[in-house]
């Protein structure tokens, strides 16, 4: 079976794949949020915990003050 990534178009042949540099904060988000073990699996508190989302969401937009009651 053919696996499609979000905005990926078929293609009739292997084409290179493109690789994206992640900060190490985002890769520890990202794999927080998509571990496998739901048990595993980050929680909101865990998400805000985070140094991505205090770097990012806390000090340079609304959003966390948007969410801070989930």
């Amino acid at each position: 079976p053919t696996v499609m990534l979000i905005g990926a178009m078929p293609s009739a042949g292997p084409k290179p794949h493109r690789v994206a540099k992640l900060s190490e904060d985002v890769r520890e988000l990202l794999l927080g949020l998509l571990e496998l073990d739901p048990n595993q699996r980050w929680t909101m508190r865990q998400v805000r915990a985070c140094k991505w989302w205090r770097l990012y969401c806390e000090e340079q937009s609304g959003f966390a003050r948007a969410v801070k009651g989930v």
